[in-house]
């Protein structure tokens, strides 16, 4: 009985090891979305199935504007902070079939299923607002999160996955300059 015990104890760990090893394979482990990884897994099939059944939906890509000074001001976890505030207040505003991933450090993309350019920039303006309008308690001093963003509508701006991608990070980086000249 006990070494039968033994061999079920150790069949628990491997599965246990697994799922998380699988875990780890999808999700950031800081912020609980998507990883980069699963998200190219993810688009790629989105790509190929809004061809085939002519699926509408925008991409858009976000980058953290505040947050080497966020890390450089208060340290690190503040910064990590910083990350966690904006996922949760994304997922908050956004739909169950709408995807969010992390591409890595302060550089986020999020999905936009059966939506129009209008309405997913009404969308991340709301989302922009509500982060602004709630800033992080961090020991003794407070911090907001701002970040600037790109959007990239299939087909309206191209018809390959990965030129959606290009188009909504050079209108990232666009708007990124345009609030650097206006601030």
């Amino acid at each position: 009985m006990e070494y039968f015990a033994n061999q079920v104890g150790i069949a628990i760990k491997n599965v246990r090891l697994f799922e998380k090893t699988l875990y780890l394979s999808r999700y950031d482990a800081l912020t609980g979305i998507y990883n980069r990884h699963y998200f190219e897994e993810l688009y790629a099939n989105l790509d190929k199935r809004s061809k085939r059944y002519g699926e509408h939906f925008c991409i858009c890509i976000m980058d953290l504007n505040n947050l080497k000074q966020i890390n450089d001001r208060f340290g690190h976890n503040a910064g990590d902070l910083a990350i966690k505030h904006f996922t949760n207040i994304f997922v908050e505003n956004i739909r169950e079939s709408d995807i969010l991933a992390r591409l890595g450090g302060d550089e986020f993309v999020a999905v936009f299923l059966n939506s129009d350019f209008d309405n997913t920039n009404q969308r991340i303006l709301h989302i922009q607002s509500k982060l602004s309008g709630s800033p992080i308690q961090y020991d003794k001093d407070s911090f907001s999160v701002h970040f600037s963003f790109g959007i990239a509508c299939y087909p309206k701006d191209a018809s390959e996955g990965k030129d959606l991608i290009r188009i909504a990070d050079q209108r990232m980086y666009s708007n990124k300059a345009h609030q650097k000249t206006t601030t």
